[in-house]
């Protein structure tokens, strides 16, 4: 859907407004994820690679952020993973190629992507990792000048 600016002085209903647009959703595969943060790099040193420098702002000059995602799935899954790139009108701005993700029940596993921030403008803006159309992790950074 295209979001659309509301007039003031209209009223809408929820569900008008959920297909707007206006809303995001619920973390509906969140219990799949362990851990997930943006950083500065991932540290491949050891028998996990691990998120170096945590960070929830990035400049222009760091080029790119990194996000990682810890998996410690309670069943056994197959899944397309999926990562996207929203502004803070909940526009998508980007979404990476879709990955195939095996998850198997009690073993830890990580994924990681490399966010470029070199181009965005100054602002906020949200990551979605969704396993097929379930949102699983969520998360904010700032990109300053």
């Amino acid at each position: 859907p295209i979001l659309q600016k509301l007039k003031v002085g209209e009223t809408h209903t929820l569900a008008e407004l959920w297909a707007q647009g206006q809303f995001i959703a619920p973390l509906s595969a969140k219990d799949f994820v362990s851990y997930g943060v943006t950083s500065l790099g991932v540290d491949k040193k050891g028998d996990m690679p691990w998120p170096k420098e945590r960070r929830e702002e990035f400049s222009h000059r760091d080029g790119k952020g990194n996000l990682f995602v810890l998996w410690d799935p309670k069943e056994k899954r197959k899944a397309l993973l999926v990562l996207r790139l929203y502004d803070i009108d909940n526009k998508l701005i980007s979404e990476a190629k879709p990955l195939k993700l095996d998850l198997k029940k009690g073993i830890q596993s990580m994924s990681s992507w490399e966010v470029p921030v070199s181009n965005l403008p100054a602002g906020t803006y949200r990551l979605d990792v969704l396993l097929d159309d379930g949102p699983a992790w969520r998360g904010f950074f700032r990109v300053v000048e």
